[in-house]
């Protein structure tokens, strides 16, 4: 007997770029920029020009666009940060300086970061997606308020659906994403603003829980993933912070496929990494060797979400699980200990109690 055919299951269009490189960190002294932005032998600075975990083009397709080159992260970068204030208190308004010049090739992003000390600091390097313009407004990270954000990776047939994701936004929101573009990212960020229930500039003021922002990246995956409906692979990489604490995602929405096609696997998306400990510190013999030290109290004092490694140590940073949302924030009353917490976005969202 013949077998029936099998039915033709409609490929979901993969994107061969995952796009962008970023770095937060979260510490409960001040930090200075230089050592993960510049000094360290993987930094963020070097991944701008060498970066090495950036999705690939199949083996034999040459780059036909600079985006297409997995190592180059070039149209521009931005760095975001929260000075420290008295009574080792954070400032609420963080602080964002952006350029259209390549990372390695820009004196004030070196003189800046030899200088600025920071708890919590978001950096970003850009390599815009096709048909994405390249402006110092399109630079992230993003500010509204006290609010960070930053994106690694695009939201898939944008130019199909940004209409959509507009007409849901709170007029605030929109706004934001005006002025940086309407680029995917921005709308995205829009997107978070609207499910966070802003308003104006003082709504973006306000205090927020972690179950607060955590239900708004939720929400927020869940809006672009209804609206992209699968056509075009989206790799939606978020984080965003608020002065007190980052909250992360990795998320992908294609499928992949085995070599003949037959097995559904788990996107796997852009990459992203945590690396936790008590303090971020150099080799006294090796100033381009840095390490993650671990107290003996086993005490967290030091977190960073970074698209890339900073170092070769790999035991030192756990790969975000895809699908994945991951909060780093001060414990209640104790800025000199942080928590950090990991779950799957496909599930309910926990209580974050512990984390203000």
């Amino acid at each position: 007997l013949l077998s029936s055919p099998r039915p033709v299951r409609p490929r979901t269009q993969v994107c061969w770029w995952g796009m962008c490189r970023l770095c937060a960190v979260l510490s409960d002294e001040a930090v200075l920029l230089a050592d993960f932005l510049l000094r360290p032998r993987m930094s963020l600075v070097r991944q701008s020009y060498a970066a090495q975990e950036r999705r690939a083009l199949p083996q034999g397709v040459l780059p036909v666009m600079a985006y297409q080159q997995p190592f180059l992260n070039a149209d521009g970068f931005g760095v975001g940060w929260y000075s420290p204030a008295a009574k080792g208190d954070v400032s609420v308004m963080p602080c964002v300086f952006t350029s259209l010049k390549p990372a390695w090739n820009d004196p004030n992003l070196r003189n800046i970061s030899e200088e600025v000390r920071s708890p919590l600091v978001l950096a970003h390097i850009r390599a815009a997606g096709p048909a994405l313009p390249v402006s110092e407004a399109a630079c992230h990270p993003f500010k509204a308020g006290k609010l960070l954000f930053a994106h690694n990776g695009l939201v898939g047939n944008f130019s199909k659906v940004r209409r959509e994701l507009l007409a849901g936004l709170s007029e605030y929101a929109f706004g934001v994403a005006v002025e940086h573009g309407c680029i995917d990212s921005a709308v995205a960020f829009a997107i978070f603003l609207t499910e966070l229930g802003i308003a104006d500039e003082e709504g973006a003021l306000r205090e927020w829980s972690s179950d607060e922002m955590c239900g708004a990246m939720h929400r927020t995956i869940q809006r672009i993933v209804q609206v992209v409906a699968g056509q075009e692979e989206s790799l939606l990489n978020f984080v965003v912070c608020d002065g007190q604490r980052i909250v992360a995602c990795r998320y992908a929405t294609a499928p992949s496929f085995d070599c003949e096609g037959e097995e559904e696997l788990q996107p796997l998306g852009a990459t992203l990494y945590l690396s936790v400990g008590s303090r971020w510190v150099a080799a006294p013999d090796d100033p381009g060797n840095y390490r993650m030290r671990k107290g003996a109290d086993i005490k967290c004092c030091t977190a960073i979400i970074s698209s890339e490694p900073l170092t070769a140590i790999r035991e030192e940073w756990l790969p975000i699980a895809p699908n994945s949302l991951v909060v780093c924030g001060y414990r209640r009353g104790q800025m000199h200990n942080i928590d950090v917490l990991t779950f799957p976005l496909d599930t309910g969202l926990p209580g974050l109690g512990a984390l203000l």
